[in-house]
């Protein structure tokens, strides 16, 4: 048997993974609230070209589907990371995982804005560099263990 001492800040770890389950609903708020005045049916995911071309609002719908689904894709891995992470480096854990959530609320504003998908390119890298920051602390914290 193995006990893992759980360090006094954690919370702060446990705090920031919690934040993102909000995220995820903010996904899920913006992109209802871009069905409608897309005129994209449920079930459909995406608006077709056909849709695109006749109403200019089911590309903001799909860039918000897209960003959606890309959260959905990274989440699982970075609180996996943060958690992980945590337990010996809980204070960089927390504050990459913070920086990580800022990052993928600046990539779902920037992919729905009138500029398009190209304007998520500062939430990308944003989250993309803190995300790679979590999994470092995740490995670090996996090698701790092992020694």
């Amino acid at each position: 048997m193995v006990l893992i001492e759980v360090p006094d800040q954690y919370g702060y770890v446990v705090g920031v993974a919690v934040s993102t389950f909000f995220v995820n609903v903010l996904h899920v708020v913006k992109t209802g609230s871009l069905r409608y005045p897309a005129e994209v049916k449920a079930p459909a995911r995406y608006a077709s070209d056909e849709q695109i071309k006749a109403k200019p609002e089911a590309l903001r719908f799909n860039c918000a589907q897209s960003a959606h689904a890309n959260f959905t894709e990274t989440h699982f891995p970075i609180v996996g990371s943060m958690l992980i992470g945590g337990l010996v480096l809980p204070v960089p854990a927390a504050i990459l995982g913070g920086v990580w959530t800022l990052g993928r609320i600046m990539y779902l504003y920037g992919y729905v804005s009138k500029s398009g998908p190209q304007a998520r390119g500062r939430g990308f890298m944003v989250s993309g560099l803190s995300g790679l920051g979590l999994m470092g602390t995740a490995a670090y914290a996996a090698f701790a263990f092992l020694s």
